[in-house]
């Protein structure tokens, strides 16, 4: 009798020490639940990296687009009206950079490229900038901007220019819509304005208007134009980075 009483404590015993079913598949649950949202995190985080390396990536494509135009530009290359910039190169003007040149690394061609893999490169713009000190446009300073981009193979990146665009705040919605794009707005990309101010285009609606959503405000001028970097072929945006910088040329 003594014996039998000490197996039921001893199972007594292991049944206290043990997780019942619904235990376990509580824990289970509350597992789950937590890799789920654990999961959930990397895509954004994969996609912030990304974002970031291609930023930095943009940011150096277009530090090299500026060194070379310094090297090589004359003075007399730059637009000489201060209303307006002007293309001194892209995939269709290569009278003063080379498209060689302008690729990244400098010298890549369509054909050195893996497949799947997109040709980088820069856009230049730039215009002679106003002096009150001396009316001379050949010894005023110019205002470079270049604009870094990724593009599929086979296609061109080019400069493309709308004059007098509308940029509005929207109360209702409570942003700043840029309007009579002509179809040139890419959403990710940039509208580039004369003085080398620029915004991001964060999307582009589908309306009569040709509207785009910017990510702040810049200036309206109705008589000047607005520049946007386009990929032929294809309507996604190739633009990565915006530099811009005031420099003298030699003559």
């Amino acid at each position: 009798m003594k014996h039998l009483r000490e197996k039921s404590a001893i199972r007594n015993l292991q049944s206290a020490m043990a997780f019942t079913l619904a235990e376990v598949l509580i824990a289970i649950g509350i597992l789950g639940i937590g890799l789920t949202m654990a999961s959930a995190l990397f895509p954004a985080a994969i996609m912030r990296n990304g974002s970031s390396v291609n930023d930095t990536l943009g940011l150096t494509i277009c530090e090299n687009g500026l060194m070379i135009a310094k090297a090589v530009l004359n003075d007399s290359d730059v637009p000489g009206a201060p209303m307006f910039l002007g293309v001194i190169a892209d995939e269709k003007h290569e009278a003063v950079i080379s498209k060689l040149d302008q690729h990244y690394p400098q010298g890549t061609d369509d054909g050195d490229l893996d497949p799947g893999e997109k040709m980088k490169g820069f856009v230049l713009l730039g215009r002679t900038l106003q002096s009150l000190v001396d009316p001379d446009p050949i010894l005023r300073p110019k205002l470079l901007v270049a604009v870094s981009y990724a593009r599929s193979k086979g296609n061109k990146v080019v400069a493309e220019w709308v004059k007098g665009c509308t940029i509005d705040y929207n109360n209702q919605e409570s942003r700043y819509e840029l309007t009579d794009h002509k179809g040139y707005a890419r959403a990710g990309g940039y509208v580039i304005f004369k003085d080398g101010s620029y915004a991001r285009i964060v999307s582009v609606l589908d309306d009569k208007n040709k509207t785009a959503i910017l990510d702040h405000k810049l200036r309206s001028d109705s008589q000047a134009r607005y520049w946007f970097i386009v990929e032929t072929g294809t309507a996604t945006n190739p633009a990565m980075a915006v530099m811009v910088t005031r420099t003298a040329l030699p003559q």
